[in-house]
């Protein structure tokens, strides 16, 4: 699974961001690595709340923890991923996206 992600993003990733050529490499990239690390932890708590199981607690509402784990997205980030087993997956998609903003801003040059 790890793989299959990593791949996926990899591949997909890149190609979609040529739709904004006039963006730099640098933000382009930027920004799909603030929507995979942001984006985790809000599918991880709509999937617990529609199930069932929620983060809701007694002192806190979904949506309060929702807000709260956008705030403090990346170690919420890092722990979802740890929980569930992707953490490999994202750290592998962090540093390829990372070295992929590189070689394009290389090439632009």
């Amino acid at each position: 699974m790890t793989l299959l992600m990593s791949i996926v993003s990899l591949i997909a990733i890149p190609r979609l961001l040529r739709f904004y050529p006039k963006v730099s490499s640098a933000r382009r990239v930027l920004v799909a690595l603030l929507g995979i690390w942001m984006a985790g932890p809000v599918y991880m708590h709509v999937s617990a709340v529609l199930s069932g199981r929620g983060f809701a607690t007694p002192d806190f509402t979904w949506i309060e923890e929702l807000a709260l784990s956008l705030l403090l997205f990346p170690i919420i980030t890092f722990s979802f991923a740890t929980y569930d087993g992707s953490l490999y997956a994202l750290l592998i998609t962090t540093v390829g996206l990372i070295a992929f903003g590189g070689e394009a801003a290389r090439k632009r040059e």
